[in-house]
């Protein structure tokens, strides 16, 4: 029996990183420059463990005015807990728990975060060593992809992704909204004329 594509995937990534050729961005500390560290982009799924990570961080200490910004805080902790690896091994972690990365200085963590936000903006198929027969795999999947039956989750990822792409996405298409004209209230002029 043949390989899982998802096995394949993790092989051509582990190699990547092998080789060196994995994307990642070299971090030095703002209070201990000689401190570095290796940002790599995170996939959907660690992710989206980062994000449960600070949703189950504790915050009933906290006052309810300072919550929203110890949150953001947990949750840039815990991207950079996920993304932060050895700057020699890409494979190793940085940081083993949450708690050694919430007890960096506070610049630390913000030009940490900004440095992962800046890959995460510039990353591309070339920086990610997408290979061409990959790309080809990809325009195929999105060719096969039938549109009018997505919903939920995939509809929102798909909404997303387009808004990436085009700089002024159709606002009735692609947001299955309508424009604000026509859920404006009228006036009662123009309500007797509807009626009449």
């Amino acid at each position: 029996m043949g390989q899982r594509s998802y096995e394949i995937l993790k092989e051509r990534r582990a190699e990547r990183m092998r080789l060196g050729k994995a994307v990642c961005e070299m971090v030095e500390l703002a209070s201990d420059p000689e401190i570095r560290i290796a940002l790599v982009p995170l996939t959907d799924a660690e992710f989206q463990n980062s994000l449960m990570t600070a949703a189950q961080a504790n915050v009933t200490e906290i006052s309810s005015t300072h919550e929203v910004f110890y949150r953001d805080r947990v949750q840039k902790c815990a991207i950079l807990l996920a993304s932060a690896r050895e700057p020699d091994d890409l494979k190793k972690p940085f940081f083993e728990s949450l708690s050694e990365v919430t007890q960096l200085d506070y610049n630390d963590i913000t030009d940490m975060f900004s440095y992962y936000e800046q890959m995460m903006d510039f990353s591309s198929p070339s920086l990610d060593g997408v290979s061409q027969d990959d790309m080809d795999e990809i325009k195929k999947a999105l060719l096969e992809v039938d549109w009018n039956d997505l919903s939920g989750r995939s509809w929102y990822a798909a909404k997303r992704f387009l808004s990436t792409l085009t700089q002024t996405p159709p606002q009735v298409s692609l947001f299955g909204s309508s424009p604000t004209s026509n859920s404006t209230t009228k006036s009662d002029e123009e309500e007797s004329t509807n009626t009449a």
